[in-house]
């Protein structure tokens, strides 16, 4: 009896290291990753950097620092730049077989051909003017110093595929014009380079933007041309666009994975929210990677494109933290810090925290001095002065809070925010947080009477 072999599944995540990861392409390195330990996998990631003009070593290295903190790991890991033999090879095997032609337009020339047919209101497509040209031509260009780009002749009809999440998908690429896959320094483009690579390196699954789908079709005619037996699954996903409907770019800096994460979110967040972007379940949260492996489905995502919800990333980040151990979330406060961050400290302000920094803030205003607002209101500045009056001395506990504005109640008639709002402001420079009767013994005697000094002061000097 034979024994049947295992399904091979390798997916890939491409990028061009021409900037720092933004949610976007991150979310579709996410999901490729993902793709691949639904199927027990591989995942591999190819540094598309073959465009030496605009290519940067500092954001290769970003790019991989930024999937290591997303915790998404690679199986391999390949530079294309490093792969230039090999794809000389296929340019040959391309030339050889007729699929490849040589163009002496310059930009100019091409930029008049396409005014031209924008005049006539026809599609911009290459007229294929040097498919035709005599030897005699093409030796007179390049007698004159001209040196050519290389297009791909596509074979001008419709490319057919069953795409993994649209369905059957069609497109004809007599819309198309023939592609530069050469460059007149002879360097290959992304096109070219890309099908050498997903032939070369077993490439089964790719999952990217919908904005791709031309690219496919045209790559499905290179790796036909180049390797016939050769069979690819595409899933083409919506593209994530911003609050306002519009494509993320990498000029946002704010969406960088390295801005949201001096912003204070955690990686386990950011990748559950991109998740969980486009499912019926914005805010749901993974336990781990094998969570993610158990319950992931390309079928689980809807067709339009999702759009970027801070809140929905706030939600997920918050309750994150919140549900963080007392010991991890006392870890994640400054060593010098640590010594009052005590367990009562972070039990105190748990729920009304969502970052590290929200940490450092009620840090600050328990145990230090920070810079508060004083009150304009001179009705307040006077209800100040019956509060520093009746506020009881120390020891303090989660009872005293309640016996010193009971006493103020009855002492000023006030009820309800009047008699709580301006109290919780003028201690801790904030309109709502954790519940004072818990803040309150942090802060201690000494700092509340401070404050309470300076918002009185403040009012004698502005009356």
């Amino acid at each position: 009896m034979s024994r049947r072999l295992p399904i091979v599944f390798v997916t890939r995540f491409a990028p061009s290291p021409t900037g720092h990861l933004h949610l976007g392409n991150a979310r579709t390195a996410l999901l490729s990753a993902a793709w691949a330990w639904q199927h027990q996998g591989r995942f591999l990631l190819r540094i598309d950097d073959t465009d030496t003009a605009r290519n940067q070593d500092v954001f290769a290295q970003s790019i991989q620092e930024d999937l290591a903190w997303l915790d998404v790991p690679y199986d391999d890991l390949v530079y294309q730049s490093k792969r230039a033999h090999l794809y000389q090879q296929a340019i040959q095997t391309l030339k050889e077989a007729g699929r490849l032609y040589p163009c002496y337009e310059t930009p100019d020339e091409l930029a008049q051909k396409r005014e031209a047919q924008r005049q006539q209101n026809k599609p911009p497509r290459y007229d294929r003017a040097a498919l035709t040209l005599s030897d005699k031509a093409r030796k007179a260009y390049e007698a004159q110093g001209c040196t050519p780009h290389w297009r791909f002749h596509l074979k001008d009809q419709p490319v057919i595929w069953q795409d993994a999440f649209l369905g059957e998908l069609c497109y004809d690429t007599q819309a198309l014009s023939d592609p530069v896959v050469v460059r007149a320094d002879g360097t290959p483009s992304f096109l070219l380079t890309g099908s050498v690579d997903e032939v070369l390196l077993g490439v089964t699954h790719i999952l990217r933007g919908e904005d791709h789908i031309s690219n496919t079709a045209i790559q499905q005619e290179i790796i036909q041309a180049i390797a016939p037996q050769k069979t690819l699954t595409f899933a083409h996903i919506p593209l994530l666009k911003d609050e306002h409907g519009r494509p993320l770019s990498k000029r946002l800096g704010s969406l960088t994975l390295g801005a949201l994460k001096q912003q204070g979110f955690f990686a386990d967040a950011v990748r559950d929210f991109l998740l969980s972007m486009g499912t019926a379940h914005s805010t749901h949260t993974y336990t781990s990677r094998n969570d993610i492996r158990e319950h992931f489905s390309l079928k689980a995502y809807g067709k339009a494109s999702p759009k970027l919800s801070w809140g929905d990333l706030t939600t997920i980040q918050t309750h994150t933290m919140q549900a963080l151990p007392t010991s991890r979330l006392m870890d994640l406060m400054p060593q010098e810090k640590r010594e009052k961050a005590t367990p009562a400290f972070i039990e105190a302000i748990r729920h009304n925290i969502a970052t590290p920094h929200d940490l450092e803030m009620w840090y600050n205003i328990c145990f230090q001095d920070p810079a508060i607002p004083p009150s304009q209101d001179s009705l307040t500045q006077n209800y100040f002065k019956d509060a520093q009056a009746l506020l009881p001395p120390e020891p303090w506990d989660e009872h005293t809070w309640n016996t010193w504005t009971q006493h103020l109640k009855t002492h000023t008639k006030r009820t309800g925010r009047a008699l709580y709002a301006p109290l919780r402001q003028a201690l801790t420079g904030q309109n709502h947080g954790p519940q004072m009767s818990h803040v309150l013994p942090l802060i201690g005697e000494a700092r509340a009477r401070k404050r309470l000094t300076a918002q009185i002061t403040a009012g004698d000097v502005s009356s």
